[in-house]
């Protein structure tokens, strides 16, 4: 575990073992009147406090791939076309795992397209109920599950998706997502539920 790591995503054992030990330390000094052991273990605390308020208030880039990925979804279920537009880098590309053929290959068509699915499944809700994270130097991949409630005969689906962010000059966009599985449904069953280009 590196050190930005340590600081920025920090697993919550660590702030606690150390305002545990800071405590300790105080609690010792204060019953044997020691005031320089006392005001190592107040330090001690305090760093521990400061240690866990800036691993809760500083987010990674994972971090932040993960919110934004949330917030393209929450983009999508909200009908604010502008906003996932935002957050999809122009040559952005949409596809199937596992199928040979890119859908959609720009930011435009992505949200044309997602635009349309939304109109013709009617979704009325989408929730994600899951989320997996993982970086490589410039490269974050984000899979979602997500449940989708829709009006008509097909009501509750569940799917999985894949979201390549990859870091820019400007910061991270967006530049692939992958549909991994649609309901039971992979790779040649899931095309044709997709909008035509």
């Amino acid at each position: 575990m590196d050190v930005k790591t340590l600081l920025f995503d920090t697993p919550w054992w660590l702030p606690t073992a150390i305002v545990t030990v800071g405590a300790v330390v105080f609690y010792s000094a204060n019953k044997r009147q020691e005031g320089r052991l006392r005001t190592v273990g107040i330090g001690v605390v305090l760093l521990g406090v400061v240690l866990a308020a800036v691993s809760y208030f500083v987010d990674t880039d994972l971090e932040k791939a993960v919110k934004r990925t949330k917030q393209l979804v929450g983009a999508f279920e909200k009908k604010e076309w502008e906003t996932m537009r935002s957050l999809l880098h122009p040559k952005a590309s949409l596809g199937i795992l596992n199928f040979p053929a890119t859908l959609y290959n720009d930011r435009d068509t992505i949200v044309a397209k997602a635009k349309e699915a939304s109109e013709k499944y009617n979704f009325k809700r989408v929730m994600v109920t899951g989320t997996e994270a993982r970086q490589d130097q410039t490269l974050i991949t984000v899979t979602i599950n997500v449940i989708s409630e829709q009006d008509g005969p097909v009501g509750t689906v569940t799917s999985t998706w894949q979201f390549d962010w990859q870091e820019t000059a400007d910061g991270w966009y967006l530049y692939d997502i992958r549909a991994v599985q649609i309901g039971r449904m992979e790779s040649q069953q899931i095309a044709p539920m997709f909008p035509r280009r």
